[in-house]
């Protein structure tokens, strides 16, 4: 990483690239809260440079949804992922294999989100 700061400067687009792929291999590591910084140096970058509708966006705003989710960070991760999976609907496709993981991890965040509220009338629950 340190090598392309250095050729292509830190607001380069490919500088933000590979931070994505940086935040996903320490996501893999269980490094999350340098994840989740380098994630939003990687979008704050990737922004600068693709349009926010586009694949690219949308796969570094899925690596930030992931480091949120990893940080505690649920309700930001739910709100990157569903903007995540409209993106991808409509850059890849719905049955594209990334629509499907993403549709997927959103629709188990909303679930477990659900599955907290409190629900009257439920015995043991107010």
């Amino acid at each position: 990483m340190n090598q392309a700061l250095a050729v292509f400067g830190p607001n380069c687009r490919m500088s933000g690239l590979y931070r994505v792929d940086l935040a996903r291999v320490e996501l893999q590591h269980g490094e999350f809260e340098q994840a989740l910084a380098d994630s939003r140096t990687a979008l704050d970058n990737v922004g600068a440079h693709a349009d926010k509708n586009s694949f690219r966006y949308a796969d570094a705003l899925s690596v930030r949804a992931d480091a949120l989710l990893a940080t505690g960070h649920r309700q930001d991760a739910q709100r990157d992922l569903r903007i995540v999976v409209d993106t991808l609907q409509r850059t890849v496709g719905p049955t594209h294999a990334l629509t499907i993981a993403a549709s997927g991890k959103l629709a188990l965040i909303e679930l477990r989100t659900a599955a907290r509220a409190p629900r009257p009338g439920l015995i043991g629950r107010d």
